[in-house]
């Protein structure tokens, strides 16, 4: 998490607004009300800008969610808890609603925050789901790559919780490609030390290449009936090559490899060496 100054707002707040909640219960919380209670915010602890805009996102999308979690008042009329929902309330510019509780010992601030905060790849797992952490790894890359080079290379800018449910709920070949790599081609996994890179450009390449999908990452998996200028044979000895030489890659050395081989076999083009996309080319971010 990256801790920023807390920006001031330009917006304008009135603060003889009888603002301060006075009973526990559900409220629709305005940007106005939320700059109120932004300036009697106490114990703030360090904000996430990335967080901030993420919920703001989910706000204007409507996908606020009413889970229960509260913002928190003490008995001298001090917030003390919620500060990056207020946030992304004005930068959203649309209300919010959230239970607010009030009256609590000034004390009580001491105790916020000391939970594990929950992962969708957690809610995957623990519904059933039997490749939970792989599923949400891999939504989370596409929903990179589909917003360009900055949120690729920028691991502050992270997907809500609601924007990868949605991504895996609206696109079931997602699921399909996840098991695809696990059930069947789990070398190619190996070889690339993630399964999150093979899974992406499977679901993309089986947008409009279906078979010649299945047959590339069978290809990477088994090394078997390729060879020189096959641009599965370069990948593979590419990421062998890599793995005598270091133990962990970086997604996005493991991305720029599978990228280009991947495009010379959708378009049947013999491949003998790979030379990495560029990232700061967007004519190279393409997966076709």
């Amino acid at each position: 998490m990256t801790a920023l100054v807390r920006p001031e707002h330009s917006s304008t707040w009135n603060p003889d607004l009888p603002f301060v909640p006075h009973a526990t219960g559900k409220y629709t919380i305005t940007p106005e009300m939320a700059l109120h209670w932004i300036n009697r915010l106490v114990n703030c602890r360090a904000i996430s800008q990335a967080d901030i805009e993420a919920y703001a996102r989910d706000m204007k999308a409507g996908n606020w969610p009413d889970n229960g979690e509260t913002i928190k008042w003490d008995i001298e009329d001090n917030c003390f808890d919620g500060e990056h929902r207020l946030r992304a309330c004005v930068l959203a510019g649309v209300p919010f609603e959230s239970w607010v509780v009030v009256g609590l010992p000034v004390q009580s601030a001491k105790t916020v925050d000391l939970g594990r905060k929950r992962q969708l790849a957690h809610v995957l797992r623990n519904s059933g789901e039997r490749y939970g952490i792989q599923l949400a790894s891999t939504a989370t890359l596409i929903w990179r790559w589909e917003r360009g080079r900055d949120a690729l290379v920028d691991t502050r800018t992270r997907p809500t919780y609601n924007e990868l449910a949605s991504l895996i709920n609206e696109h079931a070949q997602l699921r399909t490609s996840v098991e695809f790599v696990h059930g069947g081609c789990a070398k190619a996994a190996r070889l690339s030390r993630s399964s999150t890179v093979p899974a992406m450009v499977h679901y993309y390449g089986s947008r409009n290449h279906a078979d010649r999908a299945d047959a590339f990452l069978q290809q990477v998996h088994t090394g078997k009936d390729i060879g020189t200028g096959d641009p599965a044979y370069a990948l593979r000895e590419k990421l062998i090559s890599m793995g005598k030489k270091q133990n962990r890659f970086t997604q996005r050395d493991t991305l720029g490899l599978w990228i280009p081989a991947w495009n010379a076999h959708a378009q049947a083009k013999a491949l003998k060496r790979i030379d990495p996309i560029d990232f700061n080319d967007p004519d190279q971010l393409v997966i076709l």
